[in-house]
């Protein structure tokens, strides 16, 4: 009888050790299956708001220049600026915004700013008769095409030729509509 009891208690013991066992093994999965763990397969990645991602010498800068006029779009690669270096967004914004731009830009906007690529895009209205944008810049007339940016010449200037409201005019700049007009103007004031 002693044998039945023992044989009895072990094979309670053994059931409920595999009913422990089952209810162990189902609350496991059931807990995985809400809950999944990070594997090698999934990347975890963080989020870095506009305000902290900031520019480093790898960033590269592109300047593009929208004409309303004809509807095209010129890109240049450009030197990113020293001062922007470790500047966030809303810092290159503030940067651009005391930037002194020609009478022509109509707006100037960021496009685009990631780590690898900031996109900066001045968006212009040209004097579609004018040819030639021309400047005084340190005693020296820059000779510019209408975009404001393309060189065109330099010439040295006698001042002591050009009247005080010519002269004015010339650090604002002034437009020449013809190749003819530009050798006329620079026959009358270059040195």
């Amino acid at each position: 009888m002693k044998r039945t009891y023992i044989i009895c208690f072990l094979f309670v013991a053994l059931l409920s050790f595999g009913a422990y066992k089952l209810s162990y093994i189902s609350s496991v999965k059931n807990f995985k299956n809400e809950f999944p763990t990070v594997s090698d397969n999934i990347r975890s990645v963080g989020v870095i708001s506009e305000n902290q991602l900031q520019i480093s010498n790898l960033t590269k800068l592109y300047y593009e220049t929208y004409n309303i006029n004809t509807g095209e779009v010129v890109s240049k690669e450009k030197n990113m600026p020293v001062e922007l270096l470790g500047c966030n967004k809303s810092m290159v914004k503030e940067y651009y915004s005391k930037k002194d731009f020609p009478e022509n830009v109509v707006r100037f906007e960021i496009v685009e700013f990631s780590k690898e690529r900031v996109t900066v895009r001045a968006t212009v209205a040209y004097d579609i008769t004018s040819r030639f944008f021309v400047k005084l810049i340190n005693e020296t007339l820059v000779i510019y095409e209408n975009d404001h940016e393309t060189v065109y010449d330099y010439a040295n200037v006698n001042f002591s030729l050009l009247p005080d409201d010519t002269r004015r005019e010339l650090y604002d700049g002034i437009y020449i509509d013809t190749e003819e007009g530009l050798y006329d103007f620079l026959q009358n004031y270059s040195s």
